[in-house]
């Protein structure tokens, strides 16, 4: 039996788009921080500004690309759940989530390894933890119908929280060493005699 292609009933209002919208949002990312020397001529614009773009500017781009797929991954992963859920293990297979799951998976860490090839650690990794939970709490109000308490101090802890993760991941990034090779110090941390 081949699979059926259909939207199960995982609220599916806007999946069709949510998915529209991330890819393009990943390729625009992924696009302006790729560049190709070989290519004399570009017809993409972004292209052409990426050609020209410094290592910590392609690595915060491709970061942005790996935070936004990383955030409709945990969406999908939701959308399979709610699949298994209703049909079982067997018929997880049947739908589309279960693949969508990994095909994004493997987008994920791909951009993800080139983020964190392409430029210094201290400009990937603090975009790629931020970006992750803001698109993935849009998605879940826009996707899932989530909502806020509607309590004060509840969101006022949970901004002073997420303001606290995003001070602090930038923090440990900006203390990490300008390489990881063997042999070489870092003058930051070197002891002097």
């Amino acid at each position: 039996m081949w699979p059926r292609w259909e939207w199960s009933s995982t609220p599916a209002r806007g999946f069709r788009h949510t998915i529209a919208v991330a890819l393009s949002s990943v390729s625009m990312a992924a696009g302006t921080a790729t560049c190709s020397t070989a290519t004399k001529s570009s017809s993409y614009p972004s292209r052409t500004a990426a050609r020209r773009g410094s290592p910590p500017r392609r690595a915060a781009l491709y970061a942005v690309a790996a935070g936004i797929t990383w955030a409709l991954e945990a969406t999908l992963i939701k959308a399979t759940t709610d699949t298994l859920t209703q049909f079982g293990v067997g018929g997880m297979f049947l739908h589309w989530p279960v693949y969508a799951v990994a095909a994004g998976g493997a987008a994920g860490v791909l951009l993800e390894q080139e983020a964190l090839h392409v430029g210094p650690l201290r400009v990937s990794q603090p975009v790629m933890v931020i970006i992750d939970p803001v698109v993935s709490i849009a998605l879940s109000v826009w996707l899932f119908g989530e909502h806020f308490v509607p309590d004060g101090w509840v969101l006022a802890a949970a901004a002073a929280g997420f303001a606290a993760m995003c001070v602090g991941v930038v923090y440990l990034t900006r203390k990490a060493p300008e390489t990881m090779e063997a042999g070489v110090r870092d003058p930051a941390t070197a002891l002097t005699p």
